[in-house]
């Protein structure tokens, strides 16, 4: 677990800056990588506001 927090920490600061929630885009990845039985799979999008 902790290495995950130190991976985690290093990366933070590559995420500022990122582009806001595209609708289309996300259904695009969807579509793409969940085929077959994966289909019915809940995903979300989630990001940090800070």
């Amino acid at each position: 677990m902790k290495k995950g927090i130190i991976l985690f920490k290093s990366k933070y600061g590559a995420t500022k800056g990122a582009s806001s929630f595209d609708e289309k885009a996300f259904e695009e990845i969807k579509t793409y990588n969940l085929k077959e039985d994966l289909r019915d799979i809940p995903v979300f999008y989630g990001r940090s506001m800070g």
